[in-house]
């Protein structure tokens, strides 16, 4: 990478990247620990879906926000007060627990703060990535961003199953407040350049008129982005779930697999979205966003695999374990195929967008593909337990919708380029 090579450039995207990985990697551990923790209590498919949607809400409506003030804020600063904010909410919550005040309601409240403030932050993070670096190495430098994400989600089940299993929820706990603490401590060395802008009137309405010009932005200037929004908000509908809901139901409650076996299974997934951020260079070369439909295609292949690996008569007819080994690596795979188009659309967006609006109009794409995962979620909750026994119906209905996304995906680029 060229341009990173230089020593401004290079120093700032690399501590990004400390600083991404260190905040990531507690969040991973505490992610899934909190998943375990809830589906132990309720036991419930569709009560846990519905914890894990109202978690995400706030960053869908918060998201426009967070982007209109990444670009009129001052990013590196933002940043840091975020994660020292996080520090404070994790480590207030761990003292709770310490206290014996464990409970859905609470779990439920830090999530949902947590999301608050990931609804800024992420617009802030993504938005740095084009200022300091060129666009010829956009996408290699996704692919690091990409990597620094799937690395710390690799080892973050294990040892979330893991810690969960011996330490509880609390040592988990502990651990994220260090990370935000000591992701925080790196960004303060960042340099990001920053232009102040004016405020008109007050803060209120300038927030809320930078979200208006990012929305007509992308539907007067930039139709064909707005569709390709669209197609990939639907996405999240059916595919996402399949993830957050499907897989955590599919391996503990179908499979009988334990915590550990899970933290396995979503340690193999991340692998696959480390795959495909590793090899981006080369299948950048292959699949340019023109042909991106052609990913789609093996992606949907992948989950029409999944379905016959826990297919009622096969699992009836074959070691449990092997069934488990099947869906776990047809996970990973397709897990591989959403990454790689994760990196492509993500680079080809920023391509297409001025820096001057890149934190709104990415924050904009953020809440649009984002609005759907809670409804998808609660929708495959409720799926799951109507079809309790028949659990392959969803990632069957998954690979029918990923093919009919790659079909108008097709078309829509077609009629562009």
């Amino acid at each position: 990478m060229d341009s990173l090579n230089r020593t401004s450039s290079s120093k700032n995207f690399y501590l990004l990247l400390i600083g991404q990985v260190i905040s990531l990697f507690g969040n991973s551990i505490q992610r899934y620990s909190m998943s375990l923790f809830i589906l132990d209590i309720t036991g419930s498919a569709s009560t846990f879906s519905v914890i894990i949607a109202i978690s995400i809400i706030p960053t869908i409506l918060l998201s426009p926000i967070g982007g209109a003030i990444a670009d009129r804020f001052n990013r590196k600063h933002l940043m840091v007060g975020l994660d020292l904010i996080s520090t404070l909410l994790t480590g207030s919550f761990a003292i709770a627990l310490l206290l014996g005040h464990s409970s859905i309601t609470i779990i439920g409240v830090l999530m949902v703060l947590l999301s608050i403030l990931a609804a800024i932050e992420q617009p802030a993070t993504q938005a740095c990535i084009p200022i300091i670096v060129e666009d010829g190495s956009l996408e290699k430098a996704n692919g690091l961003v990409s990597q620094v994400s799937s690395i710390s989600n690799l080892f973050g089940p294990i040892l979330a199953g893991t810690l969960y299993g011996v330490c509880g929820l609390n040592t988990v706990i502990f651990i994220n407040c260090a990370s935000f603490f000591f992701a925080a401590i790196i960004e303060m060395f960042l340099y990001i350049p920053y232009v102040s802008k004016k405020i008109q009137k007050n803060l209120v309405v300038t927030l809320f008129g930078d979200m208006k010009d990012s929305l007509q932005y992308v539907i007067h200037k930039k139709a064909f982005i707005m569709q390709l929004i669209l197609m990939f908000a639907a996405l999240n509908l059916f595919v996402e779930p399949v993830y957050s809901i499907g897989v955590p139901y599919i391996i503990k409650k179908v499979l009988n697999a334990g915590n550990q076996l899970y933290g396995v299974t979503e340690s193999v997934i991340c692998f696959g979205g480390l795959l495909g951020a590793l090899l981006i260079g080369i299948t950048a070369k292959k699949f340019s966003v023109t042909n991106l439909y052609k990913v789609f295609y093996l992606s949907g292949a992948s989950f029409i695999l999944m379905s016959a690996s826990i297919f009622t008569p096969f699992l009836k007819g074959a070691a449990p374990l092997l069934a488990y080994c099947l869906f776990t690596l047809l996970a990973f795979f397709s897990m591989y195929t959403i990454s790689t188009i994760n990196i492509i659309s993500v680079t080809f967006l920023q391509k297409q967008i001025s820096n001057e609006i890149m934190g709104k109009v990415m924050a904009l794409v953020t809440a649009i593909c984002m609005c759907c995962m809670p409804i998808g979620q609660v929708f495959y909750g409720v799926l799951i337990e109507l079809f309790a026994h028949n659990t392959y119906i969803i990632t069957t209905l998954a690979a029918t919708f990923t093919l009919i996304v790659a079909l108008v995906i097709k078309r829509i680029l077609k009629d562009k380029f």
